[in-house]
């Protein structure tokens, strides 16, 4: 027989059904996902020749956190992702409207997130694949040909499902080994339930027996951990990651 725990604070509230437990998530570093994710970049594009690589994973509803995987030089990457380049790289932003491979010359402007000195730009030859997920996650990989440019599409064409099937491998792995919205507690969960099912903030402290800056408190926690800005997107992506129980007693 299975014997579930039920806190005080749910005593206090007359609540019948054990908490919610927390979700865990097991993290590794970044430094070891980046390291992870550029073996295997660069093992699979090697047929490919002397070119550049950019792997990019962005969460939409939080844009300004992204993972970074390149084979540029460790300066250029630390100035791409410090400096957020990739908020307005328009390879990126282009990516984000886009589910099917696209060559750089068809976006405006495409090299000038992803070209290290602006002089070069014109001789700069690129792809880029996205894959996007029902969790708002978006993957690119970008790869990058300074020269020989004449033989780059007739290399890279055959190559489009591979290289598509190559990202969303990446992606999943990349999600798997972190998860970039932490987890939330029984009483977080609670409170953006309640306001999911169009309760006031001090009507849900009258249901849960707690106080209205409580709430607040929880809310804004809620908030932060996922990443937005205020409650109801706090509401939409909690209910977008199925971070919220069916029910509640």
């Amino acid at each position: 027989m299975k014997v579930f725990k039920i806190c005080r604070e749910c005593v206090r509230i007359g609540r019948r059904a054990p908490c919610q437990p927390e979700r865990k998530v097991d993290h590794i570093s970044e430094s070891a996902i980046i390291a992870q994710a550029g073996d295997v970049l660069r093992q699979r594009l090697a047929p490919l020749g002397e070119i550049d690589f950019l792997y990019l994973r962005q969460n939409k509803l939080a844009p300004c956190e992204a993972l970074v995987v390149t084979s540029h030089s460790q300066e250029w990457r630390q100035d791409y992702h410090q400096r957020r380049r990739y908020l307005k790289d328009p390879v990126v932003l282009a990516a984000r409207q886009r589910v099917s491979p696209f060559n750089w010359q068809d976006c405006s402007r495409p090299n000038a997130g992803l070209c290290e000195a602006g002089s070069q730009c014109q001789r700069v030859k690129g792809y880029t694949f996205a894959v996007h997920d029902p969790q708002q996650q978006m993957s690119l990989l970008s790869i990058i040909r300074r020269h020989d440019n004449l033989t780059f599409s007739q290399d890279v064409i055959p190559r489009l499902a591979d290289l598509q099937m190559l990202l969303v491998a990446l992606h999943e792995k990349t999600v798997i080994l972190r998860d970039d919205v932490p987890a939330l507690s029984a009483r977080e969960q609670e409170v953006l339930l309640w306001s999911s099912r169009g309760k006031t903030y001090g009507e849900v402290a009258v249901i849960l027996g707690i106080q209205l800056s409580t709430v607040k408190f929880h809310i804004a926690n809620a908030t932060r951990k996922l990443g937005v800005s205020n409650g109801k997107h706090a509401i939409r992506r909690a209910l977008e990651l199925n971070y919220l129980p069916s029910s509640l007693y």
